[in-house]
């Protein structure tokens, strides 16, 4: 059973390695995950999203076929597959499984999003429209319908319904540079050049480290005659990726014509801001994670994603540069895994309750001293075998913040490598008694006197596991009769 428990200590790593954007050691965490539990379907979805940000698409579909495979009934798996073929220009096959996806689940919105985007990608405008319709009856504030609908209402010229589509998107995320860009194009389309401009220099605001996007705000200037805007705008795209082509071509033409006019240079007016971009982690749903590229202007070679979930940031270039194909066509966002976490079942709250945020360090102790990065620290050093250094900064841990049943189920553990089982079980009756219903505490416990010999009182405290979870239940009741 404790090896289960590492497996799910492992798997949370991964997902705090694509939280940052690590989407190697991510890799390297799932990869684990699934040579111990080989058919954890989350993991294998993980995987996927992983390779995919790392640029290596055929490893990713085959990560996302294996979770599919292992989970057939889930609409999301077959989404996430879906987005990945559409991703790489497979629309027919992406379709189809998009399709499919709603055959499993007729509400399903990330298969709705991603038919509608085939069907715009195929010019079935008016099917898309109805798809993108239904969808927004079903969730209002839906940002990829109303973006979607715009674009489906542009392909059949209906430039008044677009634009309402578009701007009510924008107005529900500001940020959303697939809707800017959408815009852009309804704009050039509609004989209104300084708007599509002001637009496209909008949604390379919203992405910073696109350099696409900075490329399409360069092309616009250049349609308009605005040398120095446009020589700005491919100077910032070669700073994101100089090996970038279309911007080498623009930025030529931008110099000749300004060597050639000698005009006094023209201010920029917009200049990306330098955050990061928000999106991240987002595996497909989710905890997807995490962890996400726009249809105006022509791309070169190298604008494929190169690689590395969260669902998360960093990867270079980044996924918002991929070809024709907006934000929410990217590859889904991590998976949390589908078993038991190591996490208090609070009676008063729902399954998807977030954990309580951790406190602030006391004062003179360093940032990275807080009880939730020592509590990741330890789980690191567990799960390398160190089990005196992880029980150190778990009690370390304990000492900043005492009311974190997790924290002293994970000391048991340690405890109990180390041959302390005693204490062990004091740890496990301490995070009993923070949280009477934390089945993993308590099957911890069990676990604790079976190994310390004491099978009598495992087996009273049987019943009780048994009426938190009974799969845990049967766990212990195997290693009482092993």
């Amino acid at each position: 059973m404790f090896s289960n428990l590492r497996t799910n200590r492992l798997f949370r790593k991964g997902v705090r390695r694509i939280e940052a954007a690590d989407y190697e050691q991510a890799l390297a965490c799932f990869e684990q995950v699934v040579a111990r539990r080989p058919n954890d379907a989350p993991a294998y979805s993980n995987i996927g999203y992983c390779q995919f940000r790392l640029g290596r698409r055929e490893e990713a579909l085959a990560g996302y076929l294996r979770a599919r495979e292992l989970a057939p009934d889930d609409p999301h798996y077959a989404c996430d597959l879906a987005s990945v073929y559409l991703k790489i220009g497979r629309i027919d096959l992406a379709q189809r499984i998009f399709t499919e996806a709603l055959t499993l689940d007729t509400a399903c919105l990330p298969a709705m999003v991603g038919l509608g985007e085939c069907l715009n990608l195929r010019g079935a405008h008016a099917e898309a429209a109805e798809v993108f319709q239904r969808l927004i009856r079903l969730d209002e504030n839906s940002v990829e319908g109303r973006c979607g609908l715009g674009m489906a209402c542009l392909g059949v010229k209906r430039y008044d319904q677009a634009e309402t589509a578009l701007n009510e998107a924008i107005q529900l995320r500001p940020d959303h540079a697939a809707s800017h860009e959408a815009l852009a194009r309804l704009y050039e389309a509609a004989g209104r050049p300084r708007e599509a401009l002001a637009a496209l220099e909008e949604a390379a605001r919203c992405q910073p480290y696109s350099a696409r996007a900075q490329c399409a705000v360069g092309d616009a200037s250049i349609r308009r005659g605005q040398w120095q805007r446009a020589l700005n705008a491919y100077q910032r795209a070669l700073r994101l990726r100089p090996d970038l082509s279309s911007a080498k071509a623009g930025l030529t033409i931008a110099q000749q014509q300004l060597a050639d006019a000698d005009p006094h240079p023209e201010p920029e007016t917009r200049q990306p801001a330098p955050a990061a971009s928000t999106r991240g982690a987002s595996p497909a749903h989710a905890p997807k994670p995490t962890p996400r590229a726009q249809r105006i202007p022509a791309f070169e070679d190298g604008d494929a994603p190169s690689a590395a979930p969260s669902h998360t940031a960093g990867a270079t270039p980044p996924l918002t540069d991929a070809p024709d194909l907006p934000d929410f066509a990217d590859a889904p966002a991590p998976r949390t895994p589908p078993e038991y976490a190591d996490a208090p079942s609070y009676p008063d709250r729902s399954p998807s309750w977030a954990p309580r945020e951790a406190p602030a360090p006391p004062a003179g102790m360093p940032a990275d001293k807080s009880a939730a990065r020592l509590a990741e620290i330890g789980e690191d050093a567990f799960l390398a075998g160190r089990y005196a250094d992880a029980l150190e900064a778990w009690d370390e841990a304990a000492r900043i913040d005492d009311r974190d049943p997790v924290l002293h189920n994970n000391r048991a553990a340690a405890l109990l490598e180390l041959g302390e089982h005693r204490l062990a079980a004091e740890a496990c009756r301490r995070a009993l008694q923070l949280d009477p219903r934390y089945a993993v505490g308590r099957a911890t416990l069990c676990e604790v006197l079976i190994r310390s010999g004491d099978r009598p009182a495992a087996q009273r405290e049987l019943p009780a596991l048994r009426k938190l979870d009974a799969r845990l239940a049967d766990a212990v009741e195997e290693m009482l009769h092993g």
